[in-house]
């Protein structure tokens, strides 16, 4: 999709007890499953949300992108939370919290990003609404 960066972050989980320090002896992140996530990126509710969240979102600037994420992790301290419950409440973060819920705790998290690394929606809530700066996005 182009100027468009999707990810999901997924928890690579082992075959072995959490309680084992011991090196894990099997992913559970194999072919399967980056099919399975794949699968997830191609269906509309994915696309369209990209979509629209590059839409709205096409004009602002750093400061602007700043902004926001500083917002959203103001609101994590307060009660009133508009930007986090409008995100969290959209189609697509219902959508991934389904399939996190399906994934037996194969993924601890999952997230969707716009072409500025913003949120576009999100299984759970993040510590910050900006992806932009950390690795993932780059």
């Amino acid at each position: 999709m182009k100027n468009s960066t999707i990810l999901l972050s997924a928890l690579m989980l082992t075959a072995l007890p959490f309680s084992s320090f011991a090196k894990p002896e099997k992913s559970l992140l194999d072919s399967g499953v980056i099919q399975d996530i794949q699968n997830f990126l191609q269906e509309d509710i994915v696309v369209m949300a990209i979509l629209n969240q590059n839409s709205k979102y096409k004009n602002l600037d750093n400061q602007a992108v700043l902004d926001l994420d500083k917002k959203w992790r103001a609101e994590r301290k307060s009660e009133d939370q508009p930007l986090i419950a409008a995100t969290l409440a959209n189609p697509l973060s219902s959508y991934l919290t389904r399939i996190q819920a399906h994934s037996i705790g194969l993924y601890s998290e999952m997230f969707v990003m716009d072409m500025h690394g913003l949120n576009v929606g999100q299984s759970n809530i993040t510590s910050d609404y900006w992806q932009g700066d950390e690795a993932k996005f780059k």
